[in-house]
């Protein structure tokens, strides 16, 4: 499946899917207590998984104790194994294994019932749709103007492309209670296997 298609497919059926949702009743148990679940979504841009980082770990600083589960394509699945306690890859193509890695995703995480979910993707529907499913007690996310992508979301944060990435990136992670600097270069290494290219 294209990007093209992936992003038609999401904008269409997500974007139903999501206001059928968001306009039934909803009922969410908060958490009491320290978190036990958190769980952070970014499937586009292996730039933005990078940005994303120092968020990420203010978050487990601020949660210590908390598992935190990070849901990605599966390309950029490398960039959070030294950050996330478990990596939950979503294959693009074909269409039917990218329904089902997300369909897989939403019951491993329904599963654990997670405290907190944090939704970093500014444009698609579809992390919307798997927190729903994953039955996350807050919701964290972006209000992309025009978008209408963040209807299940507890805490919205304003999300425009005149703002940097990564400050957009550590104001969703300050919403979410975690104080986090915006990335500043250097921070990557390479890993063993890459430097050896």
């Amino acid at each position: 499946m294209s990007v093209q298609w992936a992003k038609a497919a999401d904008r269409i059926v997500g974007g139903a899917l999501l206001r059928a949702l968001a306009a039934a009743p909803r009922r969410r148990a908060a958490a009491h207590g320290p978190l036990r679940e958190l769980v952070a979504v970014k499937f586009w841009g292996i730039g933005n998984a990078a940005l994303l980082l120092p968020v990420l770990m203010s978050l487990k600083r601020v949660h210590r104790g908390a598992r935190l589960t990070v849901v990605t394509l599966r390309g950029n699945e490398p960039v959070y194994r030294g950050v996330a306690d478990r990596v939950l890859s979503v294959r693009m193509r074909p269409l039917p294994a990218a329904v089902v890695d997300l369909l897989r995703a939403g019951a491993l995480l329904r599963g654990t019932r997670p405290d907190l979910a944090v939704d970093f993707e500014q444009y698609v529907r579809s992390s919307q749709l798997l927190l729903a499913l994953a039955g996350a007690r807050r919701v964290c996310a972006f209000d992309t103007a025009g978008l209408r992508r963040a209807g299940l979301a507890d805490v919205l944060v304003p999300c425009s492309d005149a703002v940097h990435a990564g400050d957009s990136f550590a104001a969703l992670g300050r919403a979410a209670g975690a104080p986090a600097d915006a990335y500043a270069p250097g921070g990557l290494r390479p890993t063993h296997a890459a430097a050896g290219w």
